[in-house]
This record gives structure tokens, C-alpha cells and sequence, in this order.
């Protein structure tokens, strides 16, 4: 084969494996204003090759394709979905559906895969096919493909039928209704049923927000960010079939901006709205975006600048803010900023037996039994921390797709420096996503987390199992003489008519109850980020996820989907930082056993003496 023909073929290998680059190169799509776009003159957006860049790393690696798309209004992603499948059809026989909640939606998809069928001039495809056979109802390709619309409001759309792709749209606007036997979750659950879990299978679930409610919403909130798929990947942590969310937000769409003169620029900074302003301190705005948005408000959205933030929106979370009220002001939420943790482990150096003569060490990188531990920042001289817990209940170890999570967080309490300069509490480290591990496993960490940090108090959540979690710590501090208290709360004890202490925090709700104490201590730290004396550093992007999510129903109770679990530790942690007193005294403070009277419950610096459980 000569050179020529050599690079010929590489390159049809190369579009046979790239839907961007076909796309690009011979799709036939149209326009915003009509006709169509002239091929090789295509440019997929920033959203298309988001979209793109994962199927090709998933299909490198020879995962099944899962994606979740939330998508803006007109910026392509259903043509592109459109493009992936039409792609996987014509390289090898496959049956794909596609499903929308109406007739016209799921025909919508099949008409853009004709159109690319009718203009296709790939000559890499293997088999010719000029899409003779192309109707209403489906697409039988030369090569033994087929394609074929259905309507989610069939309760049997897709049941029986073997599928190597799905693409389903507009999820969001199917039937939530949970009498029908065409409900959102029965209709896609179906249709998902008959995709296997293997390589060289696709699923696309599309759909623009809607509120939070429904089974776009809720397997929304299950998928992963795109990066934090590939870190679990590569640690072999991932669960199979876990789907990837793909959102792009409209600030980074090059196309949402219009072209103003200079009296024109002049004309909006003037006329900025506090929702402008606060707009324009992100870094990707800019005057001519403002006027795209103010021009998409004023016309397609009929001046409901609420409806923008769902159809065109500048975060996942806030598209899905119409149907619910967060709990947390966004303009607080959004100072939070995540930063990349250091990821190791705590590890036991030393001889003897048992902590007490041993010193807890980080070393960076996963390994051994009680990796992996997250920090953002190491012990500090001088410094008070400690560490609240909140236990995963037993029922929903057992049961769900993705059931609740032991949580550990680490707080620093906040000081004021030599300078007078006010340094907020912050969180410091925590216990790896997603820690499912049995209660002696997370006893451990939990004294790790506390040695290492100093012998920081341990606030554990003692509902549920968390009383057994609490039982252990008592019998592991005493039986090792370990000098880390644990936290106390006061009891009415209607027997004795006496107020008397238990260990570890019960959340009770209710208007008086502690869930609502701890909500609050959350709230009145992220309202005071600029005060003296108040504030939080948050650096955990999980947490902030949580947050973010944390909206008031319609029964005017607090709670998140489909986890609270590190809002409710943030929460502990926070309502009892004040009673945080041990001091960090460096390493070989961990070596050290000087006795002071029994007191768990903290409340205020001490000289440096460490509380034993009587």
C-alpha cells in the first residue's frame, strides 16, 4: 500500500471511530435560521465535544457507553445524540431506539439519523446505503441495522426487544404521574432492561431541566461528573453501568453573545440588574453575553428571566431550582469554590500494641485496609480540631442502587493570628466518598482521624447504628487508653427526673429538634463567610454538591436527594465546634499520656491535658 493510500486509510479508521470527526466532515444538519449547513463547514460545539470526548474514552477502555445529558435550550445535543447512534448503526448491525415523551420527539431524532443516512458520503462504512429503507416508522439500514421510534407514553415502549443504543429525550417532560402504568421510571426502567451491560452498547439520556422530581432528576443526581468517573475508574472503585452527566454551562457556549459597539457597551453597564452584576464577576462574562441573555429573555422566554436559569443555565443545580427552594441562599453557595483534596491514608507506625504507643502517620496515595482518606490541609501547631461523624443507617446498607454513606469530617476551629487577622473554621479532611464500611472499620478511621489530628474530639451521630459505632469508640479509648473524648449531650431522664449525659449527637426533627439545630449552624456560618468570628472554608465539592441540593419541600422540611448524609455531618460538626478544646501539640503529642479529670463534653481551650473516658 502506498503512502497515499495509507493515509486514506487511516484516515476512514480514524472517522469511523470519531463521531466528531464525521460529523464535522459529512453530516447534514440544519441551520438555526433554515437549510442546511454546507458539510465540512459544521463545528461541533462546546457541548458536542464534551459529549464526544466521553464516548471515545469509554469505548477506548471497552466500558458500555451511559451518558446524561442536561442540555440548553437549541444547543445541539439531541442532534448530536442523533449523530453517536447513527454512527454506531452504519459501523455494525445494531437495533437502537429512540424514545421521547411525545410522538414528535422521538420522531424528531429519527429524521435528523435520516437526513445524515440520505446525505452520508462516507465512504468508510463498509456497506452502501442510500436510505431506501427510511420510513415514518423506522430505519432498516443495508447492513442489518434498524432504528425505530417509540412514545414513552406506551407503558411497553422498548420491552422485549434486544438494544445495543437508547437514546431518550426530554426525559424531564415524561408522564411523573406514579398511578400510570406509563410513569417516567417504569417506561425508561423497561427500556433499559433490554440494553445489556457490555461494551459496544450506548445510552443517552437527554433532557432539559424540569424541576427537581422525576427519573431524569433522580438518575441525575446518581451519575457522576466526568472526572470523578475516571478517578474511580482508575482506583477500581466504579459500579457498573454508572451513568456520566455531561453539562455544559451557557457562559462557555461562544455562540451566546452578540456584538455591541462601544455606546452599546456603555448602554448595559449602565443598566445592569443586581442579578447582572453579580453575573458579570464571573470571569467567562462579559457585556455582549448580557445582551444575548437580556435579548433571549425579552423574546423566546417572554421576559420570565426565572425560566433563563432552566432553560439556559449557569449551574446544573439552579436549572433544577423551579420546582424547589433551597434551603441555603445560591448567593452564598456560589462563594463556595471545591478544591482538589490530597488523597492517602493514615497509617500506624511504630511498636507496641494498640494506638497508645503508636503514631499515626499520612502517606499519600491509596493503600492498605482504611485507605483512602481525603485532606485539603495537615495538623497545624496551636490549632483545635474535630472530628463529627454521621452514620450510613442499616436499612439502607442493605437495600437501594445507591444506598447512604458513613461520613467523617474534620474541622478546624476558627482563631484569630498574632495579627488580629480572623481565620474561619474550616474543613480540613474527611473520610473517602462513598465509605460504606462496617462499623469496626469506620471506629478506626474515626480514631485515626482523631490522633492524627491531635486527639481531636469525635462527635458521632448515635441514631440508629451510629449507637454501636458510639459503644466501640467507649471501649477502644478505654481499653487503649487513648485520651480522646467523646462528645456528650444532656438528657431529660423521665425515670429519675434528672438531667443526665449520654455520649454522641441524636438528631431529632421537629421545630425544636437538633436536625434543625445543626441546619441552622450551617446556614449561620455560610451567611457570616465575611464576619469576624464566623464563616467556613469549604473546600469539599461533595459537600457542596449536598448544598446545593438541600431544598425545602412542599411539607416545609429540609432535606436533600438522593443524599444528605455529608450535610448532616457538616451540620454536627458545626452546632459543636465550640465545645472543641484539645489543642494540636505535633506529632509527638500522640506519645504522650498525661491524665486529665474525665470531661468529653469539651467546652473551651485547654492547657493541653487530655480528657480519658472515665
Amino acid at each position: 500500500m502506498d503512502e497515499k493510500k495509507l493515509g486514506e486509510s487511516l484516515l476512514r479508521e480514524a472517522v469511523r471511530g470519531d463521531t466528531l470527526a464525521w460529523f464535522e466532515l459529512f453530516a447534514k444538519v440544519e441551520g438555526d435560521g433554515g437549510g442546511f449547513i454546507e458539510k465540512g463547514k459544521l463545528r461541533g460545539n462546546v457541548l458536542q465535544r464534551e459529549i464526544n470526548s466521553v464516548v471515545i474514552w469509554l469505548r477506548e477502555r471497552g466500558l458500555p457507553v451511559r451518558i446524561c445529558v442536561l442540555k440548553p435550550r437549541q444547543k445541539g445535543s439531541t442532534t448530536f445524540a442523533g449523530a453517536v447512534v447513527y454512527c454506531d448503526l452504519r459501523r455494525e448491525p445494531k437495533r437502537a431506539l429512540l424514545i421521547g415523551g411525545k410522538d414528535w420527539q422521538a420522531g424528531n431524532v429519527l429524521g435528523k439519523i435520516k437526513t445524515y443516512l440520505k446525505h452520508d458520503k462516507f465512504d468508510g462504512w463498509g456497506v452502501p446505503d442510500n436510505g431506501a429503507g427510511a420510513s415514518s416508522t423506522a430505519i432498516v439500514f443495508r447492513n442489518g441495522s434498524l432504528a425505530e421510534p417509540k412514545t414513552a407514553n406506551v407503558a411497553d415502549s422498548g420491552r422485549s426487544a434486544t438494544l445495543q443504543d437508547l437514546v431518550a429525550t426530554e426525559v424531564a417532560f415524561w408522564n411523573h404521574n406514579p398511578h400510570s402504568a406509563a410513569n417516567d421510571s417504569r417506561v425508561l426502567k423497561g427500556a433499559l432492561a433490554c440494553v445489556h451491560e457490555k461494551a459496544g452498547t450506548t445510552v443517552i439520556l437527554e433532557s432539559t431541566a424540569n424541576g427537581k422530581h422525576g427519573t431524569f432528576y433522580d438518575r441525575w443526581m446518581l451519575a457522576l461528573d466526568f472526572h470523578e468517573y475516571k478517578r474511580r475508574w482508575e482506583a477500581g472503585e466504579l459500579v457498573a453501568g454508572q451513568y456520566i452527566r455531561v453539562f455544559v454551562p451557557w457562559l462557555d457556549f461562544e455562540e451566546c453573545s452578540i456584538s455591541l459597539s462601544p455606546e452599546q457597551k456603555r448602554q448595559i453597564k449602565q443598566t445592569l440588574s443586581s442579578n447582572e452584576e453579580e453575573l458579570m464577576s464571573d470571569p467567562r462574562a462579559s457585556f455582549e453575553k448580557i445582551a444575548w441573555r437580556r435579548m433571549k429573555i425579552s423574546t423566546e422566554l417572554e421576559g420570565d428571566a426565572e425560566m433563563f436559569e432552566q432553560e439556559y443555565p449557569r449551574s446544573w443545580q439552579t436549572a433544577f431550582l423551579t420546582s424547589g427552594r433551597l434551603r441555603f441562599a445560591d448567593v452564598f453557595l456560589r462563594e463556595l469554590t471545591p478544591v482538589e483534596p490530597q488523597r492517602g491514608h493514615l497509617e500506624i507506625s511504630g511498636e507496641g500494641a494498640g494506638l497508645r504507643s503508636r503514631r499515626v502517620r499520612w502517606r499519600v496515595g491509596a493503600g492498605g485496609e482504611f485507605a483512602e482518606f481525603l485532606r485539603w490541609r495537615e495538623p497545624e501547631e496551636g490549632r483545635t480540631y474535630l472530628v463529627a461523624a454521621d452514620v450510613c443507617t442499616g436499612a439502607s446498607q442493605q437495600h437501594g442502587r445507591d444506598p447512604d454513606c458513613n461520613v467523617a469530617l474534620v474541622l478546624r476551629k476558627g482563631f484569630l493570628d498574632e495579627a488580629g487577622k480572623w481565620w474561619r473554621p474550616a474543613v480540613v479532611a474527611r473520610t473517602r466518598y462513598g465509605n460504606r464500611d462496617d462499623a469496626d472499620v469506620f471506629v478506626e478511621q474515626l480514631l485515626r482521624l482523631s490522633l492524627y489530628y491531635g486527639s481531636a474530639l469525635i462527635v458521632p451521630e448515635v441514631n440508629n447504628p451510629g449507637l454501636s459505632v458510639v459503644n466501640s469508640l467507649k471501649r477502644r479509648i478505654q481499653e487503649e487508653q487513648l485520651g480522646i473524648g467523646i462528645y456528650q449531650r444532656e438528657v431529660f431522664d423521665e425515670r429519675t427526673q434528672r438531667r443526665e449525659k449520654q455520649l454522641g449527637w441524636h438528631t431529632s426533627a421537629g421545630d425544636g429538634g437538633t436536625r434543625r439545630v445543626l441546619i441552622d449552624a450551617i446556614g449561620a456560618a455560610l451567611r457570616t463567610q465575611n464576619e469576624a468570628g464566623g464563616g467556613l472554608d469549604l473546600p469539599d465539592g461533595n459537600i457542596i454538591d449536598q448544598l446545593w441540593n438541600f431544598t425545602i419541600n412542599d411539607k416545609g422540611k429540609a432535606e436533600g436527594f438522593p443524599h444528605d448524609d455529608d450535610v448532616m455531618a457538616l451540620g454536627i460538626g458545626l452546632a459543636t465546634l465550640d465545645r472543641a478544646w484539645t489543642k494540636f501539640q505535633g506529632i509527638e503529642r500522640i506519645r504522650r499520656h498525661d491524665r486529665a479529670p474525665a470531661n468529653t463534653m469539651g467546652g473551651g481551650e485547654s492547657s493541653g491535658k487530655r480528657a480519658f473516658l472515665a
